[in-house]
Parts: structure tokens; C-alpha cells; sequence
């Protein structure tokens, strides 16, 4: 198997494992929580990965923490929709919508010094 397979495949795994350990996680020390605060805490959770998944410089990690944070927050609306009033939902998806606007007008990661240089990255023929 290549790298660059297996890199896609590392990335799926940890977008995939994500949401389940965060409820997983949320749901042991949150016991006593009421449900709404669970899900407050998951979309957080959710929101964390995401802006760390942007800001991490390895590409497979970056990915997989991304799309993971993407995963949480729609699995979590999913499984709690009818349990939230409508300012609720309303208000909660402004959030993390102005959220995912903020972070990628913000720029997400930084580019390699060698990718400043004129004419990009030097590849190797």
C-alpha cells in the first residue's frame, strides 16, 4: 500500500472514530448532565476539532480532525433535533456557521516558507 493511501485511509479512520469517542467521552463524565448541556458540550468538542484540524500542519491529522469536528456537530444535530426548540437549532447554527466562516476567511494553515518562495514548491523530476 502507498503513503498516500494509507494516509487517506488514517485520515477516514480518525474522521470516523472521532464523533463516537467524543460522545462516548461526553456521555461518561456527563452522566449526571442534562441533555442539553451534553449537547452544548459536543458541539464544542466538535467546533475544537474542527479549528485545531485547521491549524494542524500534518496533512493526514488536519484532515482526520476536520472532518471529524464536521462529523460530531451534524451527528450530534441528528440525534437531538427534535429535542431542541426552534431558537435553539436557529441559534446554534448561526453559531457554528459564522464559525466555519470566521475560520476559513481567517486563512486556515500557513503556507511551507518554501511554498513563499516565487513559483511555489521546487519538485524533483
Amino acid at each position: 500500500m502507498n503513503d498516500d493511501r494509507r494516509g487517506k485511509l488514517v485520515a477516514v479512520a480518525i474522521a470516523l472514530l472521532l464523533p463516537l469517542t467524543i460522545d462516548e467521552g461526553v456521555g461518561m463524565v456527563g452522566r449526571n448532565m442534562a441533555p442539553r448541556v451534553q449537547f452544548y458540550t459536543t458541539v464544542v468538542c466538535g467546533a475544537v476539532a474542527v479549528a485545531v484540524g485547521m491549524k494542524t500542519a500534518v496533512p493526514v491529522l488536519a484532515s482526520g480532525l476536520f472532518f471529524g469536528g464536521i462529523l460530531t456537530i451534524v451527528r450530534n444535530y441528528y440525534y437531538n433535533w427534535g429535542h431542541l426548540d426552534d431558537m435553539t437549532r436557529l441559534l446554534t447554527l448561526l453559531a457554528a456557521l459564522s464559525l466555519m466562516v470566521w475560520l476559513t476567511m481567517r486563512g486556515g494553515r500557513k503556507r511551507p516558507a518554501a511554498a513563499k518562495r516565487r513559483g511555489g514548491p521546487r519538485r524533483r523530476r
